[in-house]
């Protein structure tokens, strides 16, 4: 039996195709939200922040903030 644990991480560009996958599994990533890997860039460039939270033992991405 493993234990869950769990990464809390910044968003690096190579990040993007997981989580695009993941937005996309859950209905997040819709075309109204314009959520694209230059938004993302861009607003991370002007000081935001994207927090990704992934599973210790498969590296796979399973939450966003």
């Amino acid at each position: 039996m493993s234990t869950l644990q769990f990464i809390l991480k910044d968003y690096q560009l190579n990040d993007y195709p997981d989580l695009i996958q993941l937005w996309q599994e859950v209905g997040f990533n819709t075309p109204g939200r314009g959520d694209n890997i230059n938004v993302i860039e861009r607003t991370i460039l002007l000081g935001g922040k994207l927090f990704l939270l992934q599973d210790s033992n498969n590296e796979k991405i399973i939450g966003s903030s």
